[in-house]
């Protein structure tokens, strides 16, 4: 994986002309990759990583398969997940074939096969659901918080007897130490 600071220089300037751009002959390659890899994802949403895999070892020469994966993923670090745009474009597609369907239905006047595009669609996009109520975040106050040493509380039984008083004796041994007396000491130079 690329360093975050050649990441950050390739999301900069990704579209950029490259030519007006200083760069190694691998990072122009480099650059050339991201975009085709960008390009063919936006074009085609449905296309999947070993397919843009196989279009960059074709097109560019890639011989690691590895290679042609990091790729991908630096890309989809950069500009986000490309992936979403996929899903909004299945979404988009499911609904045109089923308002085709409906059509093609009506349009025959088949009415069983037009009411169940209907009942299709109207699931797909959730018309048969009643709109949540946004949760009021503002409004929700945590509950306040008590602390307790006293293991009753849990349902474990009372500590044996003695316990508190050895609990105590190590406190006053080690935390309550007793106040010593100091003298502060001068320094002289050197010495």
């Amino acid at each position: 994986m690329p360093k975050p600071s050649t990441i950050e220089k390739f999301r900069d300037h990704l579209f950029d002309d490259a030519d007006t751009l200083v760069l190694t002959d691998q990072e122009r390659d480099q650059l050339m990759r991201y975009r085709a890899i960008f390009t063919l994802k936006l074009e085609k949403p449905h296309i999947t990583n070993r397919e843009v895999a196989e279009f960059l070892k074709n097109s560019f020469g890639i011989t690691s398969i590895a290679q042609a994966y990091r790729d991908i993923s630096t890309t989809e670090m950069m500009l986000g997940k490309i992936r979403s745009s996929e899903k909004q474009w299945i979404r988009y597609l499911v609904v045109e074939k089923l308002k085709d369907a409906l059509a093609l239905a009506e349009e025959k006047g088949k009415l069983k096969e037009m009411i169940m595009a209907a009942d299709k669609l109207a699931k797909y996009t959730r018309l048969d659901q009643e709109e949540q109520d946004p949760i009021p975040w503002e409004e929700i106050i945590p509950a306040p918080v008590e602390y307790l040493n006293d293991p009753k509380i849990l349902g474990l039984p009372e500590p044996r007897e003695g316990a508190r008083a050895f609990v105590e004796k190590i406190k006053r041994k080690y935390i309550d130490l007793p106040e010593t007396e100091y003298e502060e000491v001068k320094v002289r130079d050197g010495k």
